[in-house]
């Protein structure tokens, strides 16, 4: 945590935090990161479809996630935002299929991080 008034950053828990900020969502930020540490845990484990190309597919959060093997032994994913249609395939790679999966849930909590930023800061 820093403070324009002390020199140094403190690493501080959520109670300290709170009474530190003075109320400015010290206690909604730590909620937002243990929902989001709870919800990557299970991700895994959720109920992906297998189609006969090979291709896994969730849908999740307003997203169609794919996740496929394309070259051997070199998984990516795509994400398509149900609303727009658009797509996005992930620039890098992936060793295992798990570790793709878990990439493009990062992206989707990163996309809905932005929203609810935009969100927040109003027109």
């Amino acid at each position: 945590m820093a403070h324009p008034n002390y020199p140094v950053a403190l690493g501080v828990g959520v109670v300290c935090a709170r009474r530190m900020e003075e109320g400015y969502g010290a206690a909604s930020r730590d909620r937002a990161m243990r929902n989001r540490a709870r919800r990557r845990s299970k991700w895994l484990g959720r109920k992906w479809k297998s189609s006969p190309s090979g291709k896994d597919s969730l849908t999740s959060d307003g997203f169609r996630v794919e996740v496929y093997e394309r070259t051997p032994r070199w998984w990516v994913w795509c994400l398509t935002n149900l609303h727009t249609g658009k797509s996005v395939e992930v620039k890098g790679s992936y060793v295992t299929a798990d570790a793709a999966k878990l990439g493009a849930f990062d992206a989707i909590t990163k996309v809905m991080a932005m929203r609810e930023e935009q969100i927040a800061e109003g027109p």
